[in-house]
């Protein structure tokens, strides 16, 4: 079902009820402020939610417990609620760019045990809590953020991390405890100055690499990197020479 934009969607947010069968709903750039609670819970067939560039404070309540896929990017949330997400166990990806999100708990998301990739991109995420408890997570994309530090411990139940992005944040250094599954780690534009082996030496996975933009002034020519094949240090301070074999882009 597709709610053509621009409309009011006020009626369409209170009844489905007729549409049993409904498996995809699209409610985007509808200017939808609030949905009434448990407007979806009888939809079982429901898989996709498409909720973006609307109006919402907070997460929806009462969805249905087949949904997987959420996407509420571009609202007006400012917190994750633990409530709504209960019984959201098929749930594989969450979308939660462009909104107002900025201390991230990340126990309110522990409920989510199938969840595979999770946006959250251009919210004012400054402080990180907890540690994210989701072993089938592939995808962490935490861009343009306020992040200036994360815990060492916080990788730590993230076993099956492929893709992990943290540019355009306030990071001075590489995070410790990345995955040794990550596959493809972006760093740009952010505030590290060096590429330390200490940091870096798990991640035999890893095959793209990109820092650039930022303030590097050294790369430990000691990297043990085997399986990198991409690494972009564009918009650096560098003066290097490597003899690897890699593609390097200063």
């Amino acid at each position: 079902l597709f709610i053509p934009s621009g409309l009011n969607n006020s009626f369409f947010v209170r009844d489905f009820s007729g549409l049993p069968g409904l498996e995809e709903v699209v409610l985007s750039s509808g200017g939808i402020e609030q949905i009434d609670a448990n407007v979806f819970r009888s939809h079982v067939l429901l898989r996709t939610l498409d909720l973006q560039k609307n109006k919402l404070r907070q997460l929806p309540r009462g969805m249905p417990s087949g949904l997987e896929i959420l996407h509420l990017g571009h609202n007006r949330i400012h917190s994750l609620q633990e409530s709504p997400l209960e019984g959201l166990k098929k749930l594989r990806v969450l979308n939660l760019q462009n909104n107002q999100i900025s201390t991230l708990r990340t126990n309110t998301l522990t409920l989510l045990q199938r969840l595979e990739c999770l946006y959250l991109d251009g919210n004012q995420i400054k402080s990180i809590h907890g540690v994210p408890r989701l072993p089938l997570l592939s995808l962490l994309s935490m861009g343009s953020n306020c992040i200036s530090s994360i815990s060492s411990i916080f990788f730590s139940s993230l076993q099956l991390l492929k893709t992990l992005d943290l540019s355009s944040n306030r990071l001075t250094k590489v995070p410790h405890g990345l995955p040794r599954s990550l596959v493809h780690l972006n760093l740009d534009r952010n505030q590290i100055r060096s590429l330390r082996n200490r940091d870096m030496s798990q991640l035999h996975n890893l095959i793209t690499l990109s820092v650039s933009s930022n303030r590097l002034v050294s790369v430990d020519g000691s990297l043990r990197l085997p399986n990198l094949s991409v690494c972009e240090l564009a918009g650096n301070h560098l003066c290097i020479c490597l003899q690897i074999n890699l593609h390097i882009y200063l």
